[in-house]
C-alpha cells in the first residue's frame, strides 16, 4: 500500500509546490531537500513508496510562510488570526497549529513576539505537510483545500526584523542564546534541540548540525545545573570559590558584596557609614564587612571624602580577574 508521500505528492505538485519524503522524526529522508524541483519530487516517489510523511520548502520555492503555533489554545489561534490575518488553510499537528500565508520576505523567526507566545514565523526552511503522519500525531488539514494554497493572505503587520538573517559571525551566539532563552520552556533534550535546530535556519550559512547539537547540550547542561540565568530576570553571580574563602572570612563581607552588587555594579558608588543604619548593623561591623572587601581587593577607596558634610567616601569595583585569590 503506498505511503502518505506517494499518494499526495502528486496533489501538491499540481499546486506547483515540490515535496520530499519525511520522517517520523520530522527529518528529511534526503540530502539538498530544498533544491528539489516538481520532476525530482515526482522520482523520489520511487524511492519512498511507504514514507508516511511529506515535506516542502518554506519561501520564495512554494510561496509559503507559516505561522506555528506550539499550544492547543484555540483563545491564542483566535488572537494571533485577529492580530496577523485569518488563514485559510490551517493544519493542526501533534502540538498545536499551523497556519499558511503568503510569502512576502519573511525569515524563520523564533518567538518574536517574546517567550510566553509560543508562536514562530517560519519563512525559511521547510514544513511538515498535512496530511503527514509524525510520532507526535498526524498534520491534519482542519480548514481549507490544497487549493486555497495558490491564494494565500499576505501575513499582516510583520516587523523588520524577521526578514534579516543572522550574519555569519553572530551563528553560534544567536543559537546559543536561542537555546538558553527556550531551556527554560523545554520539557527535554529533544525539544530544545528542534527549537535550536530551527533557529539555525535564520543564519545566512547555517551551522552544521553537529555544532547545533553541541550548543543545544551545552544550554540544556546550564539549565539542569541551574546556571541559566536568561529569562529569569537580573542576577549577582558570585564564583563559589570566592563565596567560600568570603564565608569562612567574614559573613558580613559576604551580605555586603551582595548588597553592592545588586545596586551599584558596573559603576563607582557611594559607600559612607550611614549605610550601617540600612543594613541594621553597628559601625565596627560595618567597617570590617567593609575592610574585608577591600583586602580582598574586591572593592577600593578612590576617594576618602569628609571635606564637609556632602563629600562621602566613594569606592570603585577592582579589575583583577579573581577577586581575593592572594587572601
Amino acid at each position: 500500500m503506498a505511503g502518505v508521500f506517494a499518494q499526495w505528492q502528486p496533489h501538491y505538485a499540481e499546486k506547483r509546490i515540490a515535496t520530499f519524503p519525511v520522517g517520523a522524526d520530522k527529518k528529511p529522508c534526503i540530502k539538498n531537500w530544498n533544491k528539489i524541483g516538481l520532476k525530482g519530487s515526482e522520482r523520489l516517489v520511487e524511492q519512498f513508496p511507504s514514507t508516511n510523511a511529506l515535506g516542502f520548502p518554506l519561501g520564495p520555492r512554494s510561496g509559503v510562510t507559516l505561522l506555528d503555533l506550539d499550544t492547543k489554545d484555540a483563545g491564542l489561534l483566535d488572537d494571533i488570526q485577529s492580530r496577523y490575518g485569518r488563514s485559510p488553510f490551517k493544519v493542526e499537528t501533534g502540538g498545536g497549529y499551523h497556519l499558511y500565508y503568503q510569502y512576502g520576505g519573511e525569515r524563520r523567526h523564533i518567538r518574536p513576539w517574546g517567550p510566553d507566545i509560543p508562536v514562530d514565523v517560519l519563512g525559511g526552511g521547510y514544513a511538515v505537510a498535512p496530511p503527514s503522519v509524525a510520532t507526535k500525531g498526524q498534520y491534519a488539514i482542519i480548514h481549507g483545500t490544497l487549493d486555497d494554497l495558490n491564494n494565500l493572505p499576505p501575513l499582516h503587520v510583520m516587523l523588520d526584523q524577521l526578514r534579516r538573517p543572522i550574519a555569519t559571525g553572530k551563528r553560534n551566539t544567536s543559537v546559543f542564546r536561542v537555546g538558553l532563552e527556550q531551556a527554560l520552556h523545554s520539557d527535554d533534550f529533544e525539544s530544545l534541540l528542534d527549537v535550536m535546530r530551527t533557529r539555525n535556519m535564520d543564519c545566512e550559512i547555517p551551522l552544521p548540525d553537529s555544532e547545533v547539537e553541541k550548543a543545544a547540550r551545552s544550554a540544556w547542561r546550564y539549565e539542569r545545573e541551574g546556571r541559566n540565568l536568561v529569562g529569569r530576570g537580573r542576577a549577582i553571580v558570585i564564583s563559589h570559590g570566592l563565596l567560600d574563602r568570603l564565608i569562612a572570612a567574614n559573613q558580613d563581607a559576604f551580605i555586603l558584596l551582595t548588597v553592592l552588587k545588586r545596586h551599584h555594579w558596573g559603576r563607582d558608588f557611594v559607600l559612607s557609614k550611614n549605610m550601617a543604619d540600612t543594613l541594621g548593623w553597628g559601625l565596627r561591623r560595618w567597617k570590617s564587612a567593609r575592610d574585608t572587601l577591600v583586602r580582598f581587593g574586591i572593592i577600593s577607596c578612590i576617594h576618602a571624602g569628609g571635606m564637609g558634610p556632602n563629600d562621602p567616601p566613594i569606592y570603585a569595583w577592582s579589575d583583577t580577574v579573581e577577586w581575593g585569590v592572594n587572601v
